[in-house]
């Protein structure tokens, strides 16, 4: 799923944020999309069958043509899936939005009592007035955490009955945020493990997002995550943040890799391809994964787990020697096919 990056203004100041050292640099554009280039990113989208693409930031809800951005988008057949903290303040005329479906929110969130009293007020005016439009996303950056929360947030809000799980990632050759070391990922899987065991039982399903690798698991608990409707999958490849000027790169934790422009592509799929092979270079050159295992993996090999997030392994100085190519990628195998097959 491509994403809309329309702004990177966020007040919200997570430590594990890997978004806000971004791909800025002295050549990049500018900090915001204009309404125009939104335009003519959904122009290059709409001649596709209707797909869903996400609007990321910083904070959408922080836009100002946000109203008009998803009105736009529903006009050329585009299901947009807005990212936010929901917590901050909701601008004038944003409950409009419930009256301009279909789309849905996105609300990365932590406990209630992480909140400042202004923040927590802004949080549940959020979930009150888009509880069924709204699903929950965690990054889980303590392997220790209890996230038992997470299922009072819908059981409270009505919200929707799925939570999208990631895994605290770093900037590529950065350590500017704050992340899950590989030596406690199994720990990482045994958290999810437990949060899907509550879930299940109250009807909620569980999905990967970034990040997770099938080592996290014993095969026999991803055969039970499946079996109670857990959407488990361990491959990774570009998420495609579109940015201002047409701007592309593959994600946030290998921003500072070279970007793309999608003006100069005849197509969506021929810029992740050319972002896919800079990556497929990084593996080969760095390793397939983040474990030494991973190299002899039959999962990996199969193309069921991708072996993890390449900011963990690729030192900062080697982002910038890859060059994009065309025709080149390697395909990272079927996300639903069953890792125990």
């Amino acid at each position: 799923m491509p994403n809309i990056f329309i702004t990177d203004q966020c007040d919200r100041g997570c430590k594990f944020c890997f978004a806000k050292v971004g791909p800025w640099s002295e050549s990049y554009p500018r900090r915001a999309l204009t309404f125009a280039e939104l335009q003519e990113i959904l122009e290059v989208k709409s001649s596709q069958p209707k797909q869903v693409m996400g609007v990321v930031g910083g904070e959408p809800l922080s836009y100002p043509q946000l109203i008009e951005a998803v009105n736009l988008m529903r006009e050329k057949r585009i299901f947009a899936k807005i990212f936010t903290s929901g917590s901050c303040a909701l601008a004038d005329g944003l409950e409009k939005l419930k009256e301009q479906g279909p789309f849905n929110f996105i609300v990365n969130i932590d406990s209630i009592d992480s909140y400042t009293p202004e923040r927590r007020k802004n949080l549940e005016r959020f979930l009150r007035t888009f509880g069924p439009m709204v699903s929950l996303s965690c990054t889980i950056v303590d392997p220790e955490r209890d996230l038992s929360f997470l299922l009072d947030y819908i059981r409270d809000y009505g919200l929707m009955r799925y939570i999208r799980m990631g895994v605290a990632l770093p900037i590529a050759g950065l350590a500017e945020n704050e992340y899950i070391r590989r030596e406690r990922y199994r720990d990482a899987g045994l958290r999810f493990l437990e949060l899907a065991k509550k879930a299940a039982a109250d009807n909620v399903s569980i999905g990967c997002d970034c990040g997770f690798v099938a080592c996290m698991f014993e095969i026999s608990e991803i055969g039970w995550l499946m079996h109670k409707g857990m959407k488990m999958q361990f491959v990774c490849g570009p998420a495609m943040d579109i940015g201002p000027e047409l701007e592309v790169w593959h994600c946030f934790p290998l921003s500072r890799m070279p970007r793309v422009s999608l003006r100069k592509y005849k197509s969506l799929e021929e810029a992740r391809q050319a972002l896919q092979s800079m990556a497929d270079q990084l593996r080969e050159k760095y390793g397939p994964g983040i474990f030494t295992r991973c190299r002899e993996c039959r999962y990996r090999k199969r193309g069921q787990c991708s072996g993890g997030c390449l900011g963990l392994i690729v030192p900062e100085q080697a982002l910038s020697e890859v060059k994009p190519k065309i025709g080149s990628s390697v395909s990272q195998g079927d996300p639903s096919c069953p890792i125990s097959c």
